[in-house]
């Protein structure tokens, strides 16, 4: 998973992945000084613009399955 640009949005993309096929997947939202996830966000697609800022979020994804299973939730790298 990816973050790119400086704006007050926040462009995510990342890859399926490399076993199973999920349904979907939940991007997950907190603010810097959360230690709990505050936001839940489902998208069918591998990319996806929310409208946070990542100066005041950390972000995770996670893959679902159609049975609800959940992935670890994985935190982004930065994009070059």
């Amino acid at each position: 998973m990816k973050v790119k640009e400086l704006t007050n949005s926040t462009s995510l993309q990342w890859e399926k992945p490399k076993s199973g096929m999920p349904a979907g997947y939940f991007v997950l939202a907190r603010e810097t000084d959360s230690p709990v996830w505050q936001k839940k966000i489902f998208t069918k697609e591998r990319s996806i613009k929310i409208p946070l800022s990542k100066d005041n979020y950390i972000f995770a994804v996670q893959a679902v399955d159609k049975s609800g299973n959940l992935s670890v939730a994985v935190i982004p790298g930065i994009a070059k």
